[in-house]
């Protein structure tokens, strides 16, 4: 009988830290939570607390510790702890990891989105006469595009 209360409990606490955690944005995309990044690999029970799961998009990203300082303090302040945050490293996050909501969030904000096998398309006018620009963004993970139909610059995230 305790043990069904354990996984019950478990299971509970581990939904209020999802719903917690799927609200935390990524400092670099602010329009996307870490979840829609596919970064929120898992959270586990551990010691009464939970143990978050995450993989990073590249070795070394900067905005990792801020990310688990996020987490850290959104899962205490809710009464969740013991925090203990893991990076996954047993295999490589990727473009194709992110939500198809994390596409249209992108698209939305001006950020033509990571889709394979797919011509990129100006964000703001959808006119496919697009050029780059620059490979280097603002971050690490764009690129520098312009839109040669309706002349606006934009990001373009790119496919990893």
């Amino acid at each position: 009988m305790n043990d069904a209360n354990d996984q019950s409990t478990s299971s509970e606490l581990i939904n209020r830290a999802r719903a917690l955690l799927e609200a935390i944005s990524d400092p670099e995309l602010p329009m996307l939570s870490i979840a829609d990044l596919g970064i929120l690999r898992d959270i586990r029970p551990y010691q009464g607390g939970v143990e978050v799961l995450m993989l990073p998009t590249y070795p070394g990203c900067p905005a990792l510790d801020m990310i688990a300082l996020e987490i850290n303090a959104a899962l205490t302040a809710a009464g969740i702890f013991p925090v203990k945050i893991t990076m996954v490293t047993t295999f490589t996050w990727t473009t194709d990891l992110m939500s198809s909501d994390a596409l249209h969030k992108l698209s939305a904000a001006g950020i033509a989105p990571p889709e394979r096998n797919k011509p990129v398309v100006c964000p703001k006018c959808l006119s496919p006469s697009v050029e780059e620009i620059n490979p280097f963004g603002a971050t690490a993970c764009r690129a520098i595009w312009r839109c040669t139909s309706c002349g606006e610059g934009f990001d373009r995230f790119r496919c990893h």
